[in-house]
């Protein structure tokens, strides 16, 4: 009796530990992030971290909408961004997009955009779709975003990006990171196109 119940009490004492644990989601970020994950909205975590002494950024940010990441032949999509600061939200802002080709579920590939301005409303009368969406940096010659990781699981209909980038802006379609508070928006979807209501912003 003595040993069952010290056995009961070992296995009391472990379940206790690994209740207490934090929970780790195979999608996580990999990166050590100085900061907890921010909501982003229903769909979206971010995670980042600042190297002040280098002067680069660590973000990463999580998808989980499994209607969108359902199927690994389809490809998909998910993009970050740094505001414009005077406009809040997508015009103006510098954006990376990680885009998975269909088949493909640990390998994407990066493409530096941003978004120009444009007047109200932001619809192409003509043809009814968005006239303003992002496009690619073309003065960029530094590679001021870097791919750290991407990965998407079509099962549990998760995607993850983990990108670095300078805090500075390099050229005019940049937008320098900080300091202080920082407008980062977001979206997904599936292949690369308007994103509709997969998208959002929060000040950080």
């Amino acid at each position: 009796m003595e040993l069952v119940n010290r056995a009961h009490v070992r296995f009391t004492i472990v379940g206790l530990i690994l209740a207490c644990l934090p929970v780790v989601h195979a999608l996580d970020p990999t990166g050590k992030y100085s900061q907890d994950p921010v909501d982003l909205g229903d769909h979206a975590k971010f995670w980042y971290d600042v190297d002040f002494n280098s002067r680069i950024a660590h973000l990463a940010l999580k998808i989980t909408d499994k209607a969108s990441v359902n199927n690994a032949k389809n490809a998909n999509w998910l993009g970050l961004g740094v505001s414009e600061p005077t406009s809040g939200s997508m015009l103006g802002s510098d954006i990376v997009t990680g885009e998975f080709p269909g088949g493909e579920t640990e390998k994407c590939t990066i493409k530096d955009r941003y978004v120009p301005f444009a007047a109200y409303p932001l619809v192409d009368n003509k043809n009814k779709s968005p006239a303003v969406y992002p496009k690619e940096d073309t003065c960029q010659a530094d590679d001021s975003w870097k791919l750290v990781r991407c990965v998407r699981d079509v099962n549990t209909g998760e995607m993850v990006l983990e990108v670095t980038r300078s805090l500075d802006a390099h050229d005019a379609q940049d937008r320098p990171i900080g300091p202080n508070q920082q407008n980062i928006i977001h979206a997904y979807g599936s292949s690369f196109a308007y994103h509709g209501s997969a998208r959002g912003s929060r000040q950080i």
